[in-house]
């Protein structure tokens, strides 16, 4: 679960709006405050709110002339830390933008809406208003789910797909990849089929960021650089900044994460803490760049990467030349990008059930992590690189909502602990040995309390599920680490053979699925381990993971602070 994404959403989005800006007259021509021009829920849009959004729906004084629509995302950040979105149109001619702010990132859900409410506003206020209530009290349908709503009379309708847990996110099978900014005039019976087919932020990712350049910010992430990116359009900018962080997964990045940056926030890029931060090309002009200190600067319409560190040298060699075989693949498509990430990542943590282990306390049987259990479980060579991990605070959130489910009987239920135990399975014994694992738990969970025995319940009917397929060895600190991944065909695998039951769209976000599962269970909630992974070795004291509990964002808050962020809600 990314605990980064509200849990108790109730709508689709929380209001559209139409504003212009009030620009002032200083050289930097910053707009302060903007005027409501229209807005649905009346009244949804008080001062607070309208100010908290300007400064992101009007970065710099954009320019009015453009000959074709520019639609973006941003992000606001809540002093607990939690993300909201929204999604604006800027269109040819005018100042006015339009804008749809959410609690859900599903990204493709509103680039489709926000067009559809333009053109449908533009031809009957009557019936946008309407369609706008319709899809506003509909709440927030089941995972995996379609929900129609009809416009025009009823001649178009309104696909709403909602994403579903199992998929990572996608980039065209069969779309033109080569489309930088979307149509100033669209078809309104065909706007479901001009984005629902992939992942947009991916797809621009893919198209505007070199293959080297991937790896590059990928290596600079696991390090948590100071990273920014630049571009002189406002799409292509930040649909690769929403694109880049879901690289990490299953790891969420906890630090400063601004897709666009305001003019008025140009100060955030000296903050000392890392960053993932868009800047567009004529913000970029106001920064003094001899200022910034280290950072990771990547240039999206130069295709240019710039940094002082070589953070690729870190990752084991293998991974490396083998990610790299897999970008250099012509024509990549559906999920193949977002799995070659994966594939390092189960690689590089993928074994952290090794040093799962249980713990007697005062309140009873309590599932904890041992770090150095962790760390020797893997070769000598590649020890330092994850006690660098260790040191991570997004691997060490990742570790501690791991904890929490166990913990709470849930047990491995995302598509990461599947390609884990595809990668663990390899040799024909493992089926033996992994009856004799579960058998061992069997024993060992009997009065150790409902959560526990879920968890053992969980890991048998995955076991069930997974047997008696031929998956991938995860090597031991007795092997090489060396990689093939021209034999890493288990990550692309068909969902279908997970099983029939969830079967699952392949243009569906990661990021977006968070949401679908909010108070539901997994048909899948856990993931069979291997022998190896020892999850009860013994019934004995072990220290819980000192860093588990995630560092406080306290220089982050003091900042959003000091700009009237942090009380965003």
């Amino acid at each position: 679960m990314n605990t980064r994404l509200r849990q108790d959403v109730k709508s689709l989005f929380e209001f559209w709006c139409e504003i212009a800006p009030q620009w002032n007259n200083n050289v930097e021509k910053i707009s302060n405050c903007a005027r409501i021009i229209d807005c649905y829920p009346d009244g949804a849009l008080d001062d607070k709110v309208l100010n908290d959004i300007t400064q992101f729906v009007f970065p710099y004084q954009i320019k009015s002339t453009s000959n074709h629509v520019q639609i973006y995302s941003f992000v606001l950040t809540d002093s607990d830390s939690k993300w909201s979105f929204g999604f604006c149109r800027h269109e040819p001619d005018t100042e006015v933008a339009t804008v749809i702010f959410s609690y859900l990132p599903w990204h493709d859900v509103f680039l489709r809406l926000i067009n559809v409410c333009v053109e449908l506003k533009r031809h009957n206020r009557a019936e946008f208003r309407t369609f706008l209530r319709d899809i506003h009290t509909n709440g927030i349908p089941d995972p995996g789910s379609t929900v129609n709503f009809s416009y025009g009379k009823g001649s178009s309708v309104f696909i709403l797909r909602t994403p579903t847990h199992l998929a990572l996110p996608s980039i065209p099978e069969n779309v033109s990849t080569n489309t930088n900014h979307p149509p100033a005039t669209l078809n309104l019976s065909s706007l479901h089929l001009v984005f629902s087919a992939f992942q947009h932020n991916l797809n621009m990712y893919y198209n505007f960021v070199h293959p080297d350049s991937k790896i590059e910010i990928f290596a600079a992430m696991l390090t948590e650089r100071r990273i920014i990116f630049m571009s002189r359009h406002l799409d292509v900018l930040t649909s690769c900044v929403q694109a880049a962080k879901n690289f990490i997964y299953p790891m969420v990045w906890q630090h400063l994460f601004i897709p666009i940056l305001p003019l008025k926030l140009k100060d955030f890029l000296m903050a000392p803490m890392p960053y993932l931060i868009g800047v567009a090309e004529a913000i970029w002009k106001n920064i003094r760049q001899d200022e910034l200190g280290e950072v990771v600067i990547y240039n999206c319409d130069t295709k240019v990467f710039i940094s002082t560190c070589n953070d690729v040298k870190s990752l084991p060699h293998d991974m490396v030349s083998g990610l790299r075989k897999k970008l250099e693949k012509k024509n990549l498509r559906g999920d193949d990008l977002s799995k070659a990430f994966l594939g390092v990542i189960v690689q590089l943590i993928g074994n952290y059930r090794d040093a799962v282990k249980f713990s007697q306390t005062a309140q009873g049987n309590k599932i904890t992590w041992d770090a150095e259990a962790f760390i020797e479980s893997r070769h000598v060579s590649l020890r330092p690189c994850l006690r660098k991990m260790l040191e991570l605070q997004i691997f060490r959130q990742f570790i501690e909502e791991k904890l929490d489910a166990l913990n709470e009987g849930s047990g491995y239920s995302d598509e990461f602990d599947w390609e884990t135990v595809r990668y663990a399975e390899k040799s024909t014994n493992k089926a033996q040995q992994y009856k004799d694992f579960l058998k061992n738990v069997k024993d060992k969970v009997k009065g150790g309390g409902k959560g526990v025995k879920s968890v053992y319940q969980n890991i048998k009917t995955k076991y069930h599920m997974t047997h008696p397929a031929q998956f991938y060895q995860h090597k031991t600190h007795n092997s090489t680490e060396s990689v093939d991944f021209s034999a890493y065909e288990a990550l692309s695998m068909s969902p279908g053979s997970r099983s029939q039951s969830n079967a699952f769209s392949p243009s569906l976000t990661r990021s977006d699925s968070d949401y679908c599962n909010r108070n539901k269970t997994s048909n899948s909630s856990s993931s069979a381990s291997s022998s190896d992974m020892n999850l009860l070795q013994e019934l004995q004291d072990h220290a819980f993971f000192k860093a588990a509990s995630p560092a406080k964002r306290t220089d982050e808050l003091e900042l959003l602070r000091q700009y009237g962020l942090d009380k965003f809600s």
